[in-house]
């Protein structure tokens, strides 16, 4: 009576707003001033940055405060006159003096000086002297600028390493559900959490996000909240099914599996708990589109008691595994309307249904 969405339906084209694996399939163009944006957060954006593009970074800033204090030692020794050489010996024509960089006699000396300085690996060939007080001072500025460049990068590199991945610590089932459960319609993916990083005080919310025509002729997309049971909180302990009750208060209460088929909408997922090993706020995302939903399915129960090692087993192979199950093939507003014809009467109202099916059987042929 029942069969699995994709295989009963033409391909639809895949246009989601959220990827499986829970990034955000969304960009912004022509945002102005964007680069100002990010540097006024300087901070957060190199948190979020990719470890490449930080690496980067990094190597740039040291590269670039290396040069720039090297050609300000070069023009502090420029102006005191040390790189006026004798063309014959070689030989500086300062006199008796000591230049204010020893050792330096090209750019690549005052270069190397610079980053001897700010990396604090000690002076060799190339150390200041006391004839220059400007060279000291960009010296003290050197290293104090040196200074914060490393703290600063010490902190985001640590707050990188320390932070909760992004979306790594719970798995999805690849698709959703829909059946009948308890008598109700009811849709159902399943959450695990194969780290073992015990996720507690976990909290799951959905969104139905859809194409929506206005009065105006307008479409736009809008979403609504669909509630799961139990106030969306899970006790992460196996592998578990969350559920969402179709009634008259969810947005999939008048929709069949001939709607789902016809209609462009998107089921974001998302879930978030602390870790109690850290403390960490864990977080997971995914989206199930029309298709990705299999209407008269259940999943099949993957945890059992081992009585062997005295201790529950839960099957992460069957993570996605689904059984057919007998499911009107119209929607829950329906279901519950044929249901009060009967006043009560179940032999009246499972009539009213056969007759119900017999006549969508006809209509489709």
């Amino acid at each position: 009576m029942s069969a699995r969405r994709n295989s009963s339906y033409p391909p639809q084209k895949v246009e989601r707003l959220l990827l499986k694996h829970g990034k955000r399939n969304t960009k912004a163009e022509n945002l102005p001033e964007k680069f100002i944006k990010f540097a006024k957060d300087i901070v957060h954006t190199l948190v979020e940055m990719p470890w490449r593009k930080l690496l980067f970074v990094v190597i740039m800033t040291f590269f670039t405060t290396w040069t720039f204090f090297a050609v300000v030692y070069y023009v502090i020794a420029l102006t005191h006159g040390d790189l006026v050489f004798d063309e014959v010996t070689g030989e500086r024509m300062i006199g008796d003096r000591d230049p204010c960089i020893m050792g330096a006699r090209t750019f690549a000396g005052f270069f190397l000086h610079s980053v001897e300085s700010q990396v604090s690996t000690g002076y060799g060939t190339w150390y200041p002297s006391e004839e220059c007080p400007s060279a000291i001072t960009a010296l003290i500025i050197q290293l104090v600028f040196g200074l914060i460049i490393d703290s600063a990068i010490v902190g985001i590199v640590i707050q990188k390493l320390t932070r909760p991945p992004k979306h790594v610590y719970n798995e999805f089932s690849k698709h959703a559900v829909i059946c009948l459960r308890d008598d109700k319609y009811c849709l159902l993916f399943r959450l695990a959490d194969f780290r073992h990083t015990r996720s507690i005080d976990s909290k799951i919310r959905a969104y139905l996000f859809e194409d929506v025509l206005t009065e105006e002729n307008y479409i736009e997309k809008r979403q609504s909240r669909l509630k799961i049971e139990g106030s969306g909180r899970l006790f992460m302990v196996w592998p578990q099914t969350a559920c969402h009750i179709i009634d008259e208060n969810s947005p999939l209460y008048g929709m069949g599996p001939r709607e789902f088929a016809e209609k462009n909408f998107e089921i974001i997922i998302g879930h978030k708990g602390e870790s109690s090993y850290s403390g960490h706020t864990t977080q997971a995302r995914t989206s199930y589109l029309a298709r990705e939903i299999y209407w008269g399915y259940r999943f099949v129960n993957i945890a059992s008691f081992d009585d062997e090692n005295e201790c529950f087993v839960a099957d992460v192979d069957a993570m996605d595994d689904i059984e057919e199950v007998d499911m009107p093939q119209y929607s829950a507003k329906v279901y519950d309307e044929l249901k009060k014809v009967g006043n009560g009467d179940e032999m009246v109202w499972k009539s009213e249904l056969r007759k119900f099916d017999d006549d969508m059987i006809e209509s489709a042929m």
